[in-house]
């Protein structure tokens, strides 16, 4: 067989039976201009040389400016996400980074210290000044809790 002895245009399913792909893709290649159509269903035998280019160049990594585009940011959120990892990963071996969890518990725990010896202050000082009467302690003591009760409901002013 010799070059002249080829075809020169294919259906859509002997052109996909050429490149090992469906009848579907090479309507989107079509599509997608990878390769040009001279009629319906008939594709000129130099699609399967534009499909070759076409693979070529994502081979290279430079498939078309949209594909150079893609790649790059991709790479580049690669890249990122590495050095974030890495960063994270160092900071863990420093101590730097404490879990989540044990920071919410310790500060669970510190707030309830807190709460405990600000409730305890009115007897305390009861204790320190016993002029106070049991309605100035009172008076205290109610202070106290309506500060602690704005603190719970996240009103700080």
């Amino acid at each position: 067989m010799t070059i002249g002895d080829l075809p020169t245009h294919l259906t859509g399913r002997q052109l996909a039976q050429c490149i090992g792909v469906s009848e579907r893709r090479v309507r989107s290649l079509h599509t997608e201009g990878i390769i040009h159509r001279a009629a319906r269903d008939r594709y000129p035998i130099t699609a399967v040389a534009e499909y070759a280019a076409h693979l070529r160049e994502v081979a290279a990594g430079r498939g078309g400016e949209a594909g150079v585009r893609d790649l790059t940011a991709e790479r580049a959120r690669l890249a990122a996400a590495q050095a974030d990892h890495h960063e994270i990963r160092v900071a863990q071996a420093r101590g730097e980074l404490v879990p989540a969890d044990r920071v919410a518990a310790t500060w669970a725990d510190i707030l309830r210290r807190v709460r405990s010896r600000v409730l305890a202050a009115p007897s305390r000082i009861r204790q320190r000044l016993p002029h106070l009467t049991a309605a100035d302690t009172d008076a205290i003591n109610q202070e106290l809790r309506d500060a602690l009760a704005e603190l719970a409901q996240g009103d700080q002013s």
